[in-house]
């Protein structure tokens, strides 16, 4: 078997104990958040992470958009129902990487709404009393991450040339960790 030009050639460890949300999600972070329409076709958005917190992504969004109903269940018929379930894919540009299944809640709290109002959110609402405004969280059911050593441009430089002279920066050949999410 040989390995195709475009693929660097990589090994990945196996972490033994995984590592949660919390490690590799921050506040601010953009997530692809995939549903299936009430059609049945797959769906994708990109969203802002406004918080997380004990393996649930809490996003702010907009119940006036046309994917919402599939998460919500408002105006959805009786024979339909919102999925159970949703795709949560994440980049975040730290060199690590998330793919995750989780089950989707939505909230209307005003309370929760104002603790996850930030500044950046006013590219999106009228402000935090918008009436269209809802809280999408997003719990971890099961899930995968992927990290590369290193973080940032530099880290990733160094990454890459590290891997060509065939060590990492303790001399050891380069390892990227893969390993299931927890849920903690």
């Amino acid at each position: 078997m040989t390995e195709s030009r475009n693929q660097p050639h990589t090994t990945a460890s196996r972490a033994s104990d995984g590592r949660s949300l919390d490690d590799l999600v921050r506040s601010g972070d953009v997530a692809f958040v995939t549903t299936l329409d009430l059609d049945g076709a797959l769906s994708s958005r990109p969203l802002t992470v406004a918080d997380v917190h004990g393996g649930v992504l809490t996003f702010l969004v907009d119940a006036s958009a046309e994917w919402f109903d599939a998460v919500d269940g408002v105006g959805v018929a009786e024979t339909d129902s919102p999925v159970d379930e949703v795709n949560v894919a994440i980049a975040n540009g730290r060199n690590d990487w998330v793919s995750f299944r989780g089950r989707p809640a939505v909230s209307a709290d005003r309370t929760t709404i104002d603790r996850l109002w930030s500044p950046a959110a006013t590219a999106y609402f009228d402000g935090p009393d918008d009436p269209d405004i809802r809280a999408l969280q997003v719990s971890l059911v099961a899930g995968e991450y992927w990290s590369a050593p290193g973080g940032g441009a530099l880290g990733r430089l160094a990454s890459v040339i590290g891997a060509a002279l065939g060590r990492d920066r303790d001399g050891d050949p380069p390892a990227n960790e893969r390993g299931d999410l927890r849920r903690d």
